[in-house]
This record gives C-alpha cells, sequence and structure tokens, in this order.
C-alpha cells in the first residue's frame, strides 16, 4: 500500500508520482548513500545505510510488503591515485505491514574485506603482538514504523571478525539505537501542479567496538571504532505536477565521536555534516535520476574539509548507484574512495 499525497482536483498521475517517489526509498545500497551525503544521513528516511549509520532510518515502508536485495563495490586509492585496496559488501531488508498504518522492517549487511590486516594489541614501546585476517564485518537491524504520527525507530548490531587469522580471536560488537519523526504540509498551486514541504528530525547512538584481546600477554581490550552520538534533521521541498517533478532534500547533521588518539587513547571530537539530494522523475516515466553531494568538517585543528558526490538512478525495481568520497586514514592524511551498487527490489 502507497500512502499518496492527495492533491485536489488533481489528475491521479501526479498523485501516484509520491508513490513513485518513495521507491527508492527501500533501495539504497549498503554504504554509497550515505557516503555520497557526507554521512549526514542521521534523519533520512528509507536508506539501507541506516543499518550501519542510524538503523530508524532503514525502518521505513510504505508498501504492504518489499524485499530488497543489494550489493555494492568499493575501492581506496592514495594521494598519488595507486589503488590501495578494495572490497565488497552485500545484504538484504525486507519489510511488511504489522497492524494498521504499523510497519515492521529487518535487514542484514555484510562486508568482505580481502587485505589480510594486522592489528596491534600492545604498547609500540614494548614487544608488540599481533593478530590479523581477513576483515569480515556484518550488521543486523530490526525497525518498527508508526505511520502515523510518522515516528521511525530502529536497532542494530554491528560486528566484526577476522577470517584466517592464526590465533582464535572474538571479533567487536557495538549496537546502535536511533529514531526520526517526520512532519509534512502541502499546498496547491493549481490543478496540475502541487508543492510539498517535508522534514525530519533524528538522532541515534552507537557504542565502541572493542577487540578482545585478553589472551595476549597485554590482558587488554583494543578499541576499533569509538563510541558516537549523532543529531540531524532534513528539510524537503517537492514540485510535482504532469511534467517534469523535483525534489531537493538538505540535510546537516552534528556528530560527536570519541577519536582514537595512538593507541586506546581517546579524544573528544564534533563533525558537521551538510548533505543535499535532487531528484528528477517525469510524470510519464517510472526512472529517477538523483544527484547528491556532501561535505564534512571536523572541528579539530589543522583538519580540512571532506568532500564527497554521487548520482543514483532507479528504474521500475533496479537501482544503480556510484560514489565517491573523502576520509582520513589513521595519519590524519586524505584519502579517496569510490564505489557503485546495485539493488534490486520485489
Amino acid at each position: 500500500m502507497c500512502h499518496s499525497i492527495q492533491k485536489p482536483s488533481a489528475p491521479l498521475s501526479v498523485a501516484a508520482l509520491v508513490c513513485l517517489t518513495t521507491l527508492s526509498h527501500h533501495a539504497s545500497s549498503a554504504q554509497l548513500h550515505a557516503k555520497s551525503l557526507g554521512e549526514a544521513v542521521s534523519a533520512i528516511q528509507g536508506s539501507n545505510s541506516g543499518w550501519q549509520y542510524n538503523p530508524a532510518s532503514s525502518a521505513y515502508s510504505t508498501s504492504d510488503s518489499f524485499v530488497v536485495f543489494n550489493g555494492e563495490y568499493s575501492q581506496m586509492t592514495s594521494e598519488n591515485n595507486q589503488l590501495e585496496h578494495n572490497w565488497s559488501s552485500f545484504g538484504v531488508t525486507a519489510g511488511w505491514q504489522g497492524t494498521r498504518d504499523h510497519y515492521v522492517v529487518m535487514g542484514m549487511d555484510i562486508t568482505l574485506d580481502p587485505i589480510y590486516q594486522n592489528l596491534h594489541v600492545s604498547e609500540p614501546s614494548t614487544n608488540s603482538d599481533t593478530v590479523g585476517g581477513r576483515v569480515i564485518d556484518y550488521t543486523f537491524g530490526f525497525g518498527y514504523r508508526f505511520a502515523d504520527p510518522g515516528l521511525q525507530l530502529g536497532v542494530s548490531l554491528i560486528g566484526s571478525d577476522f577470517a584466517d587469522s592464526p590465533v582464535s580471536t572474538e571479533g567487536p560488537l557495538s549496537y546502535s539505537a536511533g529514531l526520526i519523526k517526520e512532519w509534512r504540509t502541502q499546498a496547491s498551486v493549481s490543478s496540475t501542479n502541487a508543492l510539498v514541504l517535508s522534514g525530519t528530525i533524528g538522532g541515534n547512538y552507537r557504542s565502541k567496538s572493542e577487540f578482545d584481546a585478553t589472551h595476549y600477554a597485554s590482558k587488554q581490550t583494543v578499541v576499533t571504532v569509538p563510541s558516537s552520538a549523532h543529531l540531524g534533521t532534513t528539510l524537503s521541498l517537492a514540485n510535482l505536477n504532469d511534467n517534469l517533478n523535483h525534489k531537493l532534500t538538505l540535510s546537516a547533521d552534528i556528530e560527536h565521536r570519541d577519536f582514537l588518539v595512538g593507541f586506546n587513547r581517546e579524544k573528544s571530537l564534533y563533525i558537521t555534516k551538510l548533505g543535499a539530494d535532487w531528484r528528477l522523475f517525469p510524470s510519464q516515466s517510472q526512472l529517477q535520476y538523483s544527484l547528491r553531494g556532501g561535505i564534512q568538517t571536523p572541528h579539530l585543528s589543522g583538519a580540512s574539509t571532506l568532500i564527497s558526490y554521487g548520482i543514483a538512478l532507479n528504474w521500475k525495481h533496479h537501482l544503480l548507484e556510484a560514489s565517491s568520497w573523502q576520509e582520513f586514514d589513521d595519519q590524519g592524511q586524505k584519502r579517496s574512495l569510490a564505489g557503485v551498487g546495485y539493488s534490486f527490489i520485489f
């Protein structure tokens, strides 16, 4: 079932356009959607990236039921454009309508990194022990949506493990929990034209991931992902008519995280994130085109702004995405990453 925005005296095709715009809400690859928006996704509705960011985002459904299969391939290059390594991920998300206007969504995502990585588990100044292997990340999420009053809740478990490790290891496990609240209003410009203004506010918390190294002489745990808290908002304006339709969504986030400094030493860090998503969808076609961009600004002395952008094409049950983004490595240097993804929606 699709919840259309009804417009007085408007042709049925115009109202149905809102159903079409929700199709891609079920179909974003695991991380590309978030990366292309500068990770300003704490209040974005209907992104599979939510399982790894704000799980309430993935708890968006307007259909009686749906199943999404997605996969993506990404690679990282250094500043001199040399390929450092690549990785792939795949996942599935399913949703169905429970009681009236209540929806349940569940999903999982697995990322495979083919590069053998070593993890130090002792102070560098001592005899350092290491353990490593090919990294496997996995995420399991659960979400619930109340269509009225437009509230989404979600929680996910995020873990890692080392394949091919020479010793027995216990990979880190963390959780993420969040919520999103939606509001919407509409104005009829003419019998065939409508403006829809909507917005959301959302937030989530992710716990830290710690690698269990107690079987070593160091007798300690190693923090692999620090804890973080996120607060965000979005503002969307859609112009719906019988020709070419537009929807512009602006998103803004503030993130507070415990930044790793050296070996297991943490420091507080704030990051401002801004994103924009411009969608075009012709009235007489099932095509959607999306242009995306984002920036991240760490509030840290000497840190520079990170830039990202992406494109997406949605046709019927198929979604293609491509994204390019920047991030900092362990030494604080910029590195470039790019990825492509495909999703199929039942």
